[in-house]
C-alpha cells in the first residue's frame, strides 16, 4: 500500500493563502501527489477556487465584499479581491484562483486534482428543502476537467469520493 500526500487547499508550508495559485505552487514544491481544492461558481458562471460560503475569513473588514458570497459576485469582481491569511506568524496575500489556473498547474506538474464541489450556483442540493436540487453546472465543470485532464481525477462531493 502506498501513501500519497494531498496538499489540502494547496500548501502553506511554502507560503500562500489557501486555495490560491501560490498555495498550489507550494504544493508542487512540496512534491504533493495531489492538490485539493474547493470550487464555487460565480454569478456570471465562471468556476473559481474558494472554500467558505462568504469572503469574511480571508478579507479585511474594510473590503466592500467582506461578508459577501463568491456565488453572488462576477468573475471580474472576484479577481479584484485581496485575500489575507496568517500562518506561522507571517501574513500572506493572494487572489482567488480560477479553475483554469488550478487545472493548468495540475496538468503542467503531473499532479492529481482533488476537487470538492461546494454548494454553489448550479451545484447544490438541500437536505432540508427537497425542492432545492440544482445541478445545472456539473456538466460544465466536468467538461472543463476533461478539457485539461483525461485521467487521475478525484472528485469529492458531499462526502463521497468518486475516482475516474
Amino acid at each position: 500500500m502506498s501513501t500519497y500526500y494531498i496538499a489540502h487547499r494547496g500548501s502553506r508550508v511554502f507560503g500562500g493563502v489557501e486555495n490560491t495559485k501560490e498555495a498550489f505552487l507550494g504544493g508542487v514544491k512540496a512534491k504533493a501527489y495531489g492538490l485539493e481544492c474547493d470550487i464555487r461558481i460565480t454569478k456570471d458562471g465562471y468556476i473559481v477556487i474558494y472554500h467558505d460560503p462568504t469572503l469574511e475569513r480571508l478579507t479585511k473588514e474594510d473590503n466592500i465584499y467582506h461578508n459577501v458570497s463568491v456565488n453572488d459576485l462576477t468573475l471580474e469582481q472576484v479577481q479584484t479581491i485581496n485575500l489575507f491569511q496568517t500562518y506561522n506568524d507571517h501574513e500572506y496575500t493572494g487572489h482567488i484562483c480560477s479553475f483554469d489556473e488550478y487545472l493548468t498547474i495540475c496538468k503542467e506538474n503531473n499532479i492529481v486534482p482533488v476537487i470538492e464541489f461546494k454548494w454553489t450556483n448550479g451545484i447544490r442540493s438541500d437536505n432540508k428543502d427537497k425542492s432545492i436540487f440544482d445541478y445545472s453546472n456539473i456538466d460544465m465543470v466536468m467538461n472543463k476537467i476533461k478539457e485539461y485532464l483525461k485521467d487521475k481525477i478525484f472528485l469529492k462531493y458531499c462526502y463521497n469520493l468518486v475516482i475516474f
